[in-house]
Formats: C-alpha cells, sequence, structure tokens
C-alpha cells in the first residue's frame, strides 16, 4: 500500500502502470471485504485501461458481493420494528406470567380450602360412626347410615377438588417457569438486537455522510497488512503482480 501510494503521489509512473497499481490496489480491498473501494480502484483502472479484462471481471464481482453484503445487513427501520416486537413480546409475555402467577395462586387457596373440607367431612364420618355404633333405634339408625353416606360423598368431593387444583397449581407453575425462561431468551434477543440497530444507526449516518459530501475514493496512504503487503512490495510494477479474478471471490 504504502509504495504503490508513493509512486501515485509523486508521479513516477506511466500510465500502465497506474492501472495495474490501482487493479492491485482494488484486490487488496477486495481480500479485506471492502468491496466499495475495490469497486472504485477497478474503475479508477479502467478509466486509465478500459480494454483491462481483469478489472471488468474483479469490478462485477465486488458489486455481486457488495449486493450480498447489503442484502445480509438489515436497515435501522427493519432492525427497529423487529425490536419493537421484541418488547410487544416481552409485554404479552409478562401478562401471561403474571396470570399464571394469579392461577398458581387461586389453586392453591381452593386446594387448602378443598383440604379443610375433606378434614371436616372425615371428622363428621368418624362421629357418625361412633353415634351409629352406639344407637339401638333401628329407624335412627337407618338415618344416620344415610347421614354417613353423605359425610363420604362430601369428603370424596372435597379430595377431588383437592386434586384438581393441586394439578392447576402445578400446570400454572410450570406455565410460569415456561414463561421466565422465554423471557430471558427474549431479552438475550433485545440485547442482539439494540446492538445491531446500534450498527445499522452508525452504518446510515456513515452512508449519509458519504452521500452527502460526494466522497467515494478512500485515502491512497493507507496500507495492507501482513502477507498481503509483502506480496504486494514484492511484485514488479510493470508486471501488476496481479492475480486471477476467481481467487478473489475464494
Amino acid at each position: 500500500g504504502k509504495i504503490y501510494g508513493q509512486l501515485l503521489e509523486n508521479g513516477e509512473i506511466g500510465l500502465k502502470d497506474k492501472a495495474d497499481i490501482m487493479y492491485n490496489l482494488g484486490n487488496a480491498e477486495f481480500k479485506n471485504k471492502r468491496y466499495e473501494k475495490a469497486q472504485y480502484l477497478y474503475r479508477e483502472a479502467l478509466k486509465i485501461n478500459p480494454g483491462d479484462k481483469d478489472a471488468k471481471i474483479n469490478l462485477e464481482i465486488a458489486r455481486k458481493m457488495l449486493e450480498q453484503k447489503h442484502k445480509k445487513e438489515q436497515s435501522y427501520e427493519e432492525v427497529k420494528k423487529e425490536l419493537d416486537k421484541n418488547k410487544q413480546r416481552q409485554k404479552e409475555n409478562e401478562s401471561e406470567s403474571e396470570q399464571a402467577e394469579e392461577q398458581e395462586r387461586l389453586s392453591a387457596q381452593k386446594e387448602a380450602e378443598s383440604a379443610r373440607e375433606k378434614e371436616i367431612s372425615g371428622k363428621n364420618m368418624k362421629d357418625v360412626q361412633k353415634r351409629i355404633a352406639s344407637e339401638n333405634d333401628r329407624d335412627k339408625k337407618k338415618e344416620l347410615a344415610r347421614e354417613l353416606d353423605r359425610q363420604k360423598q362430601s369428603w370424596r368431593e372435597a379430595e377431588r377438588r383437592q386434586l384438581e387444583s393441586a394439578k392447576r397449581q402445578k400446570e400454572a407453575r410450570e406455565l410460569k417457569a415456561g414463561l421466565e425462561k422465554k423471557m430471558g431468551d427474549l431479552k438475550g434477543e433485545q440485547r442482539k438486537l439494540e446492538r445491531k440497530l446500534k450498527e445499522a444507526e452508525n452504518r446510515e449516518r456513515k452512508n449519509y455522510g458519504k452521500n452527502a459530501s460526494g466522497e467515494n475514493s478512500f485515502s491512497r496512504d493507507k496500507t495492507m497488512d501482513g502477507a498481503a503487503e509483502q506480496k504486494e512490495a514484492g511484485n514488479s510494477i510493470g508486471g501488476a503482480g496481479r492475480r486471477e479474478a476467481e481467487a478473489l471471490s475464494e
């Protein structure tokens, strides 16, 4: 990057070499996934050398890659809509959780009431059984037997209600636990969406600034790092050290 930049600034090269340098810099930007800058450089190379087939091919590849990148990047409004939906789902989840908690409370209350009713019926059954055992009158014994059946039926009904209330209480508790997990997932999703929203906001602000200033170029004194710069520095200016266009997209 630096070597090419110095040559371009000093005007020490001819047009063909300048076109080759633009092409190589475009390849470097492409490799770093800076497709907009790569397109600009390929276009600059083609302005000087319109017959450069490699530059034409790479320009088209860079255009397609940038198009794919933009499809993956959601706009600020799209992310905002997703975030609003997430917050709405959290409100709905919170409402469902409150209902489940109320259901659990009511079921626990009914279970306790049924348990007390069952206890009373049980005591009444024992009392009636004692009275039957001590009663000598046949008709009174029959009446007490009918009373004992009523108490037994009452006891069974109280037990049935107690079991149903315990079941509903368990279901409400399980529902509440599921909703709490769902709320945790929604909050995690919210944090991700907030980060994406910030990224989209910064991206759109950057694009707005670029469009407002009419700038499409980039600083020519930026360097490439690592092996890419070593390869670039080792290439001769005339040969341009070109890479095949197809290899860039791999």
